[in-house]
């Protein structure tokens, strides 16, 4: 992730720094969607620590060579469970 769209997070998005480390965490153990061509969307429900859901889009670009984030946001349930029910599940959640 570049730092000027971490700092847009932050603010835009309200994420803290405690949350940036979980950005490849979500990734490797999420619930995967594809929602649009060439993005992922992941979603993990985290009760421990955050008490709620983080998602993540990556993205690639046109010729598969780069991966980008296109977002990392606090989720609600609803999104997870409304997204998971219009695109279906790629992956499940490993745990």
């Amino acid at each position: 992730m570049r730092h000027d769209y971490a700092l847009k997070a932050a603010h835009k998005h309200r994420l803290r720094a405690i949350h940036f480390p979980m950005l490849p965490i979500v990734i490797n153990m999420g619930r995967v969607i594809c929602d649009k061509p060439r993005h992922l969307t992941f979603y993990m429900y985290e009760n421990v620590i955050f008490g709620g859901w983080l998602a993540a889009t990556i993205k690639s670009n046109q010729s598969g060579s780069e991966l980008w984030v296109a977002t990392f946001h606090i989720a609600s349930a609803a999104e997870a469970k409304r997204m998971a029910k219009k695109y279906g599940v790629v992956r499940t959640e490993k745990f």
